[in-house]
């Protein structure tokens, strides 16, 4: 049986012991896809999920990884249009196929109990190897022509897809339009003002924690829109992944009467809302990376996760830098 390498993480441990291993090659099979992991960015927070800091839902040992771009390099007998060669983003935001509401995070978070048997078993590892196994549905086709050569694009950029989508689908839900002015939670906002500062579209507030000062610095901040700001985003910070939401809100229901409010409640996004955020980087309508202000601070192999995973503690906080790891290599785009 064809082998590959992957990094295993077999228990929560201070300091950090990830290894490679040898495992055995994944199939394809009736719904699901093989890809060739070329790049898959590291999250700023790893260093506390692999230690147990974070106590996260997942079988061990197992390979962790996050959504990744890859190419595929075998597809199971029902595939109709992924062909071996194609360059694909990789979702690992899995939905049980008889149970579409229920979802999980493969190879970095089990979700509710009725999904844990999925990362339990089939969907058990993830991006951090040399090859992966997706289903068919978590498989984004990417023009390559358009992105890697007419846009000059790298491998490396085209991973801030990733991070782009988690925003993009709460907004894409609440069908935020062009034009209107949207408030971005203070937990969001304070990384972004690094990298941009106070540039248009976008204006930071410093908040001060009081309802007054708050309430008025929004305001002024909204001044020159003629109807205030229309949506407030909140991202909520990594420890309160379902099913383990934090605090709950108290809601004014005379105000959101009269006002007219609603609240959307939004983990991830849909397949639909993937697509057309890849179409829109495709025709340009936002940036990659350095075109983002996201700099690639550091790539590593799988050998070097370790220090992959302790790099990001520093250097990826936040929007603006990323780490990456490589299974093949810095550059890696070889069918």
């Amino acid at each position: 049986m064809a082998q590959h390498r992957a990094v295993l993480h077999t228990s929560p441990a201070t300091p950090l012991s990830l290894q490679v291993h040898s495992l055995p090659t994944p199939t394809p099979g009736p719904g699901s896809t093989i890809v060739k992991i070329l790049a898959t960015p590291v999250l700023g927070y790893a260093k506390e999920v692999f230690s147990g800091e974070r106590a996260y839902s997942m079988p061990l040992p197992l390979t962790q990884g996050t959504s990744a771009i890859g190419r595929v390099t075998a597809v199971g007998p029902d595939a109709t249009t992924l062909q071996p060669g194609a360059l694909v983003l990789c979702d690992i935001f899995l939905a049980a196929r008889d149970s579409p509401s229920s979802h999980f995070l493969m190879g970095l978070h089990a979700g509710s109990p009725s999904t844990k048997r999925l990362m339990d078993g089939e969907w058990r590892h993830s991006t951090w190897a040399e090859y992966a196994k997706f289903p068919l549905e978590n498989l984004y086709l990417l023009d390559e022509e358009v992105l890697l050569r007419r846009q000059g694009y790298s491998v490396r950029d085209l991973c801030t897809l990733t991070t782009a989508l988690v925003g993009f689908g709460g907004l894409d839900e609440i069908g935020l339009r062009v034009g209107e002015t949207v408030v971005i939670a203070p937990n969001t906002l304070r990384s972004l003002n690094d990298t941009f500062g106070a540039t248009n579209p976008l204006s930071t507030v410093t908040m001060t924690g009081t309802l007054e000062g708050d309430t008025a610095a929004l305001r002024a901040a909204c001044a020159t829109t003629k109807n205030g700001f229309s949506a407030y985003l909140d991202l909520p910070p990594p420890p309160l992944l379902p099913p383990n939401l934090g605090a709950n809100l108290e809601i004014p229901c005379g105000l959101v009467v009269h006002k007219q409010l609603r609240f959307v409640g939004k983990w991830m996004y849909t397949r639909e809302q993937v697509e057309r955020c890849v179409r829109m980087a495709e025709m340009g309508a936002f940036g990659l990376g350095e075109r983002a202000g996201v700099r690639t601070v550091a790539g590593f192999g799988l050998e070097e996760a370790e220090r992959a995973v302790e790099t990001a503690a520093v250097e990826a906080k936040g929007w603006g830098r990323q780490i990456v790891v490589e299974p093949w290599g810095a550059g890696a785009t070889s069918r």
